[in-house]
């Protein structure tokens, strides 16, 4: 809750600065458009930045023709390479395709919004955020 960003490195991992190649998960929400400002330094000199979104919804106020495009134009004008990817995760947890989309193209860095739940919640139910925590092997950088 301090109002900043948190970059988490996993044990024994050598984050290359600048990183050339960003997963970034995108959401429409407050959480996510944060998380894209506090990166936008490390977005401008990546090589490419993937905009991932999850199972965008259909309908009006849901996610729009073009799901990530909106944010993928933003950044454009701020001269950063975007990619947007939109995936499905099926069976699978967001955090978990995620890291495997991560991992499938090499990228050096993921960038996330944070989310809180109340602790019952999270050991109920687990989360994104978590699950990140728990599984990336690349640095994640969270902003909430």
């Amino acid at each position: 809750e301090s109002g900043r960003p948190v970059l988490v490195v996993p044990t024994r991992c050598k984050l290359p600065m600048p990183p050339r190649r960003i997963v970034a998960a995108w959401k429409p929400s407050r959480e996510s458009t944060r998380a894209f400002h506090d990166a936008l330094p490390l977005f401008r000199t990546a090589d490419v930045v993937d905009i991932v979104v999850f199972n965008p919804a259909s309908g009006e106020l849901a996610d729009g023709e073009q799901p990530g495009g909106d944010i993928a134009t933003h950044l454009a004008r701020h001269g950063v390479n975007v990619n947007v990817v939109v995936l499905r995760t099926g069976n699978d947890s967001i955090g978990f395709a995620l890291n495997q989309h991560a991992e499938s193209i090499s990228a050096q860095l993921l960038v996330a919004g944070g989310y809180g739940h109340s602790r019952f919640r999270e050991w109920a139910l687990g989360g994104t955020t978590r699950d990140l925590l728990m599984g990336a092997s690349i640095p994640v950088l969270f902003s909430h």
